[in-house]
């Protein structure tokens, strides 16, 4: 009778051990989901910037050529004519949407935002925002929105961007630093 208790004890720990190293496993396939879950969602976020990048950069070469065909055209002019039709630095500005509705020019590229006044163009005092939260740049004659890994985020158009993410600006979008809300323009 005492054999068949050993017996018994033996199988509960057996079982027990087995069970310990189910639960162990389960919870390391979880994670490795996640994992991979998230790296999906992070590589169709590159798809679609590489995607987004490389329309306007089509779009930028065609307004090369028919800008080259228009200099080509004007050559007996005596006037030099700048090619790759950059926009003229006085017409980029943030417009703050609410409160004092106050204009920030960006005169000069890269253009960093954040609240100290050392490090950045555009300083925003308002808790919502990081030291150095996000920065405006060009790339063939197009201006970028990237976020800089900030607390509270930065957001195009009602949408986030991961650290340091690249999105196209266009005139008229909404940006958010923080809590803050502004047009480009």
């Amino acid at each position: 009778m005492v054999e068949n208790g050993k017996k018994f004890m033996m199988k509960d720990s057996m079982r027990v051990t087995v069970g310990l190293i189910v639960i162990g496993l389960i919870g390391i396939i979880s994670h490795i989901v996640k994992k991979i879950v998230k790296d999906q969602k992070i590589e169709k976020q590159e798809i679609m910037n590489m995607k987004s990048k490389s329309n306007y950069q089509k779009k930028s070469k065609q307004q090369s050529y028919e800008h080259y065909e228009y200099h080509q055209d004007q050559t007996n002019k005596e006037e030099t004519v700048l090619l790759g039709g950059s926009i003229k630095m006085e017409e980029r500005k943030l417009v703050e949407l609410f409160g004092k509705r106050k204009e920030y020019k960006i005169k000069t590229l890269p253009f960093t935002i954040g609240k100290v006044e050392t490090m950045v163009q555009l300083v925003l005092s308002d808790p919502s925002i990081s030291r150095l939260h996000a920065k405006i740049f060009e790339d063939n004659g197009q201006l970028y929105l990237q976020d800089l890994n900030s607390l509270n985020g930065t957001f195009k158009n009602g949408i986030i961007l991961e650290g340091n993410e690249e999105v196209l600006l266009e005139p008229d979008d909404e940006i958010m630093i923080g809590r803050l809300k502004f047009t480009y323009c």
